[in-house]
């Protein structure tokens, strides 16, 4: 395992999530809904003040169960579908998650270098990077 995703106390990486690394090698692991956000410097747990983030409190507790919570997006995405109800998780806001997602994947592709992003006309100041923009569409 690469040493930027080892955890304090030998624990182990939750099943789904991210890890976000700074360029001074903090690190914050966010695992997908089961725990809050562990910010990770020097190789410990350092506490995070979750309401300097979240000043409207809407953030809640972390389901503690997917048994209890796991199939209930794409139950309630088929809801939104059908007229039934909306969505906790619009278009608007997963929009812009994925977009945080895939520029993470394409700058795997360039491991120690800082890539430069232009949100608003969705390019990358980096030619190179941009080629990872495109790709074959099939004819259906």
């Amino acid at each position: 395992m690469q040493e930027e995703l080892k955890l304090p106390n030998g624990e182990k990486l939750p099943d789904q999530g991210a890890m976000f690394i700074g360029e001074n090698g903090q690190r914050l692991l966010l695992p997908h809904f089961m725990q809050l956000p562990k910010l990770i410097i020097n190789g410990t747990y350092q506490p995070i003040d979750i309401a300097k983030y979240d000043t409207k409190g809407e953030a809640g507790k972390p389901t503690v169960s997917y048994d209890v919570e796991g199939q209930k997006h794409y139950h309630e995405f088929v809801d939104a579908c059908l007229g039934k109800t909306k969505c906790s998780a619009p278009f608007s806001y997963a929009a812009k998650l994925t977009e945080v997602i895939l520029l993470g994947v394409i700058a795997a592709q360039f491991p120690n270098t800082t890539l430069h992003w232009d949100g608003k006309n969705a390019r990358f100041k980096e030619a190179e990077a941009n080629k990872f923009l495109e790709g074959t569409y099939r004819k259906f």
